[in-house]
């Protein structure tokens, strides 16, 4: 029995409220799943102001990078899909990973679709990447990135991500690396993690970061619940651009039964200021859980809120977005699915997007 990422979809569509990822956005999704190899790990990228937005779809390929790279001649993708120059140069990316000692510390492979950009958006994925050994991540970033990009890195992009790395504060870390190839300019994405909020303008003024200070701080001060941790995603496209993400995490871990308290408190903090819909907190709030489906194998789903991004844009726009995420297990004996949960459980928190968890 062949599956696709597409079976899996269907075990979890009924938890997935419209009011986060529309019918139409779905059936887009959809489509894309039915390209794919069964993963471990995926999600959605969801608005939360616009009723009836796009959403985006993230998947983590680690288990497939066999089926990516043609080595499992059992299962094939599309000819169309394989053929075109984003997917070719992520072949050639995932090739050099599993050959080369220093790609080899790459711990984790995600692929974004970006819905809202492309009539065919599964032929132009943005790729993220995450490194295990932070001493070395610049030179295994930049060879990865080279090899997404096709080319030699320019002089200036190289520059300014030297820049960003060298400037981190203490305990941070680059914890992903992108190449955003959904989009025209291909500007590379870092998320840097483990920034305290006294460190963040600092960084962002040691970096040079183009946006404005002001318009920063007001969005930080009007983020009066604490968060668990910080993150924030920049885009280099020779310089730091303007556009700035900042992660907000609440919760190291997954409740399989009840959502994590402090996310009721941070979403109703954001539908006070507008950055929320009411009926899309209550649609996230409903997400979290999990479902046993014996229709694909003898199989346990998992369902989880990551985090939100808030993105602040030139000349002052500021809007939100929730990832959600949901989790593969085969399902087996008591004992070892007691161990399966409680191992989703405690290692949600590791990574970009909805989290990357060992649940084999």
């Amino acid at each position: 029995m062949l599956l696709s990422l597409e079976n899996y979809l269907l075990a979890i569509e009924e938890h997935l409220p419209t009011a986060l990822v529309s019918s139409t956005a779905l059936s887009n999704i959809r489509t894309i799943a039915r390209e794919l190899p069964p993963v471990k790990v995926a999600g959605f990228e969801c608005s939360l102001e616009e009723i009836g937005a796009d959403a985006d779809f993230l998947v983590c390929v680690d288990g497939a990078i066999d089926t990516l790279t043609g080595r499992n001649a059992s299962v094939k993708l599309n000819d169309s899909v394989v053929t075109s120059p984003p997917w070719q140069r992520l072949l050639t990316f995932c090739q050099a990973r599993s050959e080369s000692a220093a790609l080899q510390q790459i711990k984790n492979i995600w692929l974004e679709f970006d819905t809202s950009r492309h009539s065919v958006p599964i032929l132009r994925p943005s790729v993220f990447f995450g490194i295990h050994r932070p001493k070395n991540y610049q030179r295994v970033a930049e060879a990865g990135l080279r090899l997404l990009r096709g080319s030699a890195l320019p002089a200036q992009l190289t520059h300014t991500l030297s820049l960003c790395f060298g400037a981190l504060p203490t305990n941070t870390s680059v914890f992903q690396v992108g190449m955003m190839l959904s989009r025209q300019t291909t500007p590379v994405r870092l998320c840097v993690g483990g920034l305290a909020r006294d460190q963040l303008l600092g960084y962002l003024s040691d970096i040079g970061w183009s946006g404005s200070m002001d318009d920063l701080t007001d969005v930080l001060g009007a983020l009066s619940h604490p968060l668990q941790a910080l993150a924030v995603d920049l885009d280099v496209d020779g310089d730091v651009g303007p556009r700035l993400g900042i992660e907000c995490y609440v919760g190291q871990e997954y409740s399989l039964v009840n959502v994590f308290p402090n996310w009721e408190l941070f979403l109703n903090q954001l539908v006070g200021l507008g950055l929320c819909l009411p009926s899309k907190r209550d649609a996230l709030l409903a997400w979290p859980g999990y479902a046993f489906r014996e229709a694909v194998l003898p199989s346990l789903f998992l369902r989880g809120i990551n985090h939100v991004k808030i993105v602040w844009e030139p000349p002052g726009l500021v809007y939100a977005k929730a990832y959600l995420s949901f989790v593969h297990a085969w399902r087996g004996s008591i004992t070892e699915m007691s161990r399966q949960t409680g191992e989703a459980s405690r290692r949600v928190s590791e990574t970009h997007n909805p989290p990357l968890i060992d649940a084999s």
